[in-house]
C-alpha cells in the first residue's frame, strides 16, 4: 500500500493544528514561518456569528489555522479561542505564540540563567489575577478544582518526550536553524538580535525613576517596589534617567558576548535556550521585580504573560513565549521583535516533533501495477537519451574543477542561495559538463547511507521539442520522484484521475507534497534557453530557489548568457562561468586524448610539431567553446 501525503483540507474540520497570537510583531513572526499559504484566506471561511479574523496553511505536516485577537489580554483571548471552536472543530492544539516576560533563573535546585530572547513553553498555566483577597495578601486559587487544571494527556506526554536529551536536542537545533532562516527574509530586519549590551538585569530592589532627589517630589518618595513613580519616569529609558550600572546583576551566559568586538549586535545570533516551566497568566503585564520575584519563588513560576489563561479552557493548550523583559519596572519594548521571532521558531520546531495521529493521514491501495501507472501518466517528456547521449560525449578528467571552486563548496554547504547556475557562450560544453556534474553528485547521493532520502532528479531542455518546458519539466520532476520514494500523494494522484489539464498551481503543490518523502533533492536543469517560454520557465526555477515549501531543493541549472536569464536568475544563484582558464585546460585534456586515439592523426602529415601547435594555440583561440 502506498503512503498517501496529505492534499489541501477539504474543509475547516480537516485543521487541527490552531494558533493564536495578540501583538502584530507576534503574528508576523508566525506567518514567516509558513511553509505554504492556502490561496485565500477566505477559502475555508467561518462559522456564522465568528468575528476572528484567520490565515490558513500549512507548517511543515501540519494544517494550521492563525487566529489574530483584536487586542491583548485574558478575556480577548477567551473570545477569540471560542469563535475559533466554533469554526475549526476538529482543533486537537492550541499554540499561543509570542512575547513574556521571564523570571530570571529557573526555580531547580541548580537554577539555570534565563536571558532576553530565550523561549518558554508551558507545562501549566497559573491564572495569577484569580484568587481571594485578604487583609496583607492575595491566595492564589491554582487547585486543579479552582483554577485551570493540568494539560491533557497527550499534551503531558509529548512535554516529556521533549524533556529528553535527544528531542531537546532537535528542538534547540530546530528553534536556531528557523530563527536564522526568518532573520534574513526580506521584511524581517527589524526582527534582529539587539545586543547583549541591550540584555540588562538590574538588583529587584532597584527601581527605575528619578534618582536625584531634586529631580522628581514622586519619585524622590518612592522607598518600596510598590511605592508610585512619576509619568515621566515610567516613560523614560534607563539612559535617560542614569539608572546605576553597578545595580546591575552579572549574567555568566552574556559575558562572552559582551567582550571584545562581539559586545556589538550579533549575526548570527547566539542560539536562544528553550526552558520548559509554569506560566503566569494575568490580566496585566507585570512591571515589578518584587511581585516577579515573590511568584517565581512561591510557585515556579519562570514566565509571566496575558493571553494563556484565556484560551485554556476552549483549547487543549500549550504556551510558547520568547522572553522581551524581566517583567520589572526597567522594562521596555526593544527586545519583542526578536523574541517574538524565536518564540516563532520554536513553536515551528516544536511542530516538526509533533505527531499527527492516523486520522490525519490517509492512504489509498494502489497495487505496484497501479503505482506505474500512475508514474507513467504524469511524465510527458522523458530526457533520459538527452543525459545518455551527453555522458557518452564527456572526456574522462575534463570538468573536474568545478568540484574544487569555492563557488561549488558554497553551494553544497546551502548557504544564502542554494541555486548554483553554470553559464557559457554557444559550444562551450555546457550540456556534457551538466551530465558530468549529474553523475558526479547522483553517484554521492548513492554513496550517502540516508535510505533513499537524498537523491537526484534532471531535466534537460531542448529546442527540438519546440515547446514550453515548463509542465514537461515540473511532470517529469513530480514523476521520478514519486517512483524513489514509492509514494504517491493525494494531489500527484489527482494529477491524472480527474480527467482535467492540472494548473500550474496543481503541478506546484503535488511536488511540495513529494518533497515531503525526502531529507533533500537536487533538482538540474539544463539549457533554460532552450524553451519556447523562457520567462515562464524562469518565474517557475526562481519559485522553488526561493519559497520556504520548496526549501528541501537544491538547483543546479545551465544555460547561455543571456540577458533575461540573468536578470532574473543571477540574484538568487551562485555563479559558475565557463569563461576562465580551467575550461581552457579540458580543451587541452581533450585534444590530446583525440589525438591518440583517432587514427587520423597518425598519417604522416600530422608532424609531432603540427599536433603540439594544435595543442598548445587551440585552448587560447578557443574563447571557451
Amino acid at each position: 500500500m502506498a503512503e498517501v501525503l496529505r492534499p489541501a483540507p477539504r474543509d475547516r474540520n480537516d485543521f487541527r493544528i490552531a494558533i493564536i497570537c495578540a501583538l502584530k510583531t507576534e503574528f508576523d513572526a508566525v506567518e514567516g514561518l509558513f511553509d505554504h499559504f492556502w490561496e485565500g484566506d477566505q477559502k475555508y471561511g467561518k462559522a456564522d456569528g465568528d468575528p476572528n479574523a484567520y490565515s490558513t496553511g500549512r507548517i511543515g505536516e501540519h494544517d494550521v489555522v492563525l487566529a489574530f485577537m483584536p487586542g491583548m489580554g485574558n478575556l480577548n483571548s477567551a473570545n477569540t479561542s471560542a469563535a475559533l471552536r466554533s469554526s475549526f472543530g476538529g482543533i486537537r492544539l492550541g499554540l499561543v505564540v509570542g512575547v513574556c516576560a521571564g523570571a530570571p533563573y529557573t526555580p531547580e535546585k541548580d537554577p539555570k540563567e534565563i536571558i532576553l530572547g530565550d523561549v518558554i513553553i508551558s507545562t501549566g498555566v497559573v491564572q495569577t489575577d484569580f484568587g481571594r483577597e485578604y487583609s496583607d495578601q492575595i491566595i492564589i486559587k491554582d487547585t486543579l478544582e479552582d483554577s485551570l487544571g493540568r494539560p491533557n494527556v497527550e499534551i503531558r506526554s509529548f512535554l516529556r518526550k521533549l524533556s529528553g536529551i535527544r528531542a531537546g536536542k532537535q528542538l534547540r537545533e530546530g528553534t536556531y536553524s528557523y530563527l536564522l532562516g526568518l532573520l534574513k527574509q526580506e521584511g524581517y530586519e527589524a526582527y534582529g538580535y539587539p545586543g547583549a549590551k541591550e540584555d540588562t538585569l538590574y538588583k529587584s530592589e532597584y527601581r527605575h525613576k528619578h534618582h536625584a532627589p531634586i529631580q522628581c517630589d514622586v519619585c524622590s518618595k518612592c522607598e518600596n517596589d510598590w511605592d508610585p513613580v512619576c509619568t515621566t519616569s515610567q516613560n523614560s529609558t534607563c539612559a535617560e534617567l542614569h539608572c546605576d550600572s553597578q545595580m546591575l546583576i552579572d549574567r555568566q551566559r552574556l559575558q562572552q558576548l559582551r567582550t571584545g568586538n562581539r559586545s556589538d549586535k550579533l549575526y548570527p545570533p547566539p542560539g536562544p535556550n528553550v526552558h520548559m516551566g509554569r506560566i503566569s497568566s494575568a490580566g496585566q503585564t507585570k512591571k515589578t521585580a518584587a511581585g516577579r520575584d515573590k511568584l517565581a519563588k512561591e510557585k515556579n513560576i519562570i514566565g509571566f504573560e496575558m493571553e494563556g489563561a484565556g484560551v485554556w479552557d476552549n483549547l487543549p493548550t500549550v504556551v510558547i513565549k520568547g522572553v522581551c523583559d524581566y517583567g520589572d519596572s526597567h522594562k521596555n519594548k526593544n527586545w519583542q521583535n526578536y523574541a517574538a521571532a524565536a518564540a516563532a521558531a520554536c513553536m515551528k520546531a516544536f511542530l516538526a516533533q509533533w505527531t499527527l495521529a492516523d486520522r490525519d493521514r490517509s492512504e489509498v491501495p494502489l497495487s505496484n501495477l497501479e503505482k506505474r501507472d500512475v508514474y507513467d501518466r504524469i511524465q510527458l517528456t522523458n530526457p533520459s537519451s538527452l543525459h545518455n547521449t551527453a555522458s557518452v560525449l564527456y572526456e574522462k578528467g575534463t570538468g573536474e574543477w568545478v568540484f574544487r571552486t569555492p563557488e561549488w563548496d558554497s553551494w553544497l554547504s546551502k548557504s544564502d542561495k542554494r541555486c548554483l547556475w553554470v553559464h557559457g557562450v554557444p559550444g562551450s560544453g555546457k550540456t556534457v559538463l551538466m551530465s558530468h556534474i549529474i553523475n558526479h553528485v547522483e553517484h554521492s547521493c548513492n554513496q550517502t547511507t540516508n535510505n533513499g532520502r537524498t537523491c537526484l532528479v534532471y531535466y534537460y531542455c531542448y529546442f527540438g521539442r519546440n515547446q514550453n518546458e515548463v509542465a514537461p519539466m515540473l511532470r517529469w520532476v513530480i514523476s521520478q520522484l514519486s517512483r524513489k520514494a514509492d509514494i504517491i500523494s493525494a494531489r500527484v494522484h489527482a494529477l491524472v484521475n480527474t480527467g482535467i489539464e492540472p494548473k500550474l498551481s496543481d503541478l506546484l503543490d503535488a511536488l511540495e507534497d513529494t518533497l515531503r518523502a525526502f531529507d533533500k533533492v537536487y533538482l538540474a536543469v539544463d539549457a533554460l534557453d532552450e524553451t519556447t517560454h523562457i520567462m515562464d520557465l524562469l518565474n517557475i526555477l526562481y519559485a522553488l530557489a526561493t519559497e520556504n515549501r520548496f526549501q528541501k531543493l537544491q538547483l543546479l541549472v545551465a544555460s547561455r548568457e543571456y540577458h533575461d536569464i540573468e536578470r532574473v536568475i543571477k540574484p538568487v544563484c551562485i555563479s559558475v562561468s565557463l569563461s576562465n582558464d580551467f575550461v581552457a585546460e579540458d580543451i587541452r585534456v581533450y585534444l590530446e586524448s583525440a589525438i591518440q586515439n583517432d587514427r587520423h592523426f597518425s598519417h604522416p602529415r600530422w608532424t609531432s610539431d603540427l599536433l603540439q601547435l594544435i595543442i598548445d594555440l587551440l585552448p587560447r583561440k578557443a574563447n571557451g567553446m
